[in-house]
């Protein structure tokens, strides 16, 4: 009688539960994949400071500097690039996760409007068969 009532609600409390779980994984890889990003970045961005300072008063070192900042630009703007879309997916996945508590608490609240409903239901029937027996008992 219960089971019928709440419908197709555990099994989808259930399946959101488990797309959430899975999400908070994703959450997890993506925030690694974004701080090795972030890394990555501000390690070149250390380098190219670090060749900067050398290279300074050194003409021979300069020159060599010269030819090399380009590329290195080219480099800092493509790891700029990568840490910025891996945010953007980290936040991604934070936001879907975000729908997945939301409706997890909605289907949460709905099964137990339902599960309330037929307890009172069954009370009401209760009460029911007790009047019934009662009326049966008086006449």
């Amino acid at each position: 009688m219960m089971r019928g009532a709440m419908g197709g609600l555990p099994l989808l409390l259930r399946l959101a539960r488990q797309e959430a779980d899975g999400r908070r994984v994703r959450l997890a890889e993506a925030e690694r994949e974004r701080e090795a990003a972030a890394s990555r970045r501000d390690g070149f961005g250390a380098l190219v400071t670090a060749e900067a300072e050398a290279a300074q008063g050194d003409p021979e070192a300069m020159a060599r500097w010269s030819a090399w900042i380009g590329a290195a630009r080219r480099k800092a703007r493509e790891l700029e690039r990568v840490a910025a879309d891996r945010l953007a997916a980290e936040e991604a996945i934070r936001d879907a996760l975000r729908e997945d508590f939301a409706t997890i608490k909605r289907l949460e609240i709905s099964l137990e409007q339902k599960r309330q409903a037929a307890a009172r239901a069954l009370a009401r029937q209760a009460e029911l068969r007790l009047e019934d027996a009662e009326l049966q008992r008086r006449r």
